[in-house]
């Protein structure tokens, strides 16, 4: 059974009318095995990334686990701060995931991802350009 994903975002403060306000139109949770996946990583690495990068919307996030953690992945601009929240409900198993996101609107520029799990944390540079 694969894990609840929540995602929501944070739109930039008001400044006057030029309210913008970010979206994700789809996002998809994929779990696979090591065995169907060939990867760099050993087994037991706790790893991120992100592809492709550059990206004009479209994304991957793979991560890695290495036992059973709550997981969030926030998408975040150069100045910190986060413009999209995806947090888990229920405790991931270990294993290798794939967060699919479609029509990420966001202006471009420099992003960074961070995932956060109960015991870790690493973080990627992401690019958007369209």
């Amino acid at each position: 059974m694969l894990p609840i994903i929540t995602c929501t975002y944070n739109a930039p403060d008001r400044c006057g009318d030029n309210e913008q306000v970010y979206a994700i139109h789809d996002y998809s949770v994929d779990k696979s095995d090591y065995q169907d996946v060939k990867i760099k990583a050993k087994d037991n690495e706790f790893y991120l990334k992100l592809y492709p990068n550059p990206s004009n919307g479209n994304v991957t996030i793979e991560y890695n686990l290495t036992q059973s953690e709550e997981v969030e992945v926030t998408l975040h601009d150069n100045f910190g701060k986060p413009v999209y929240i995806l947090k888990n409900k229920t405790p991931h198993e270990a294993g290798v995931y794939k967060i699919t996101l479609s029509g990420v609107e966001l202006p471009n520029g420099i992003y960074y991802c961070t995932l956060k799990t109960e015991n870790s944390q690493k973080t990627e540079k992401w690019v958007m350009m369209r």
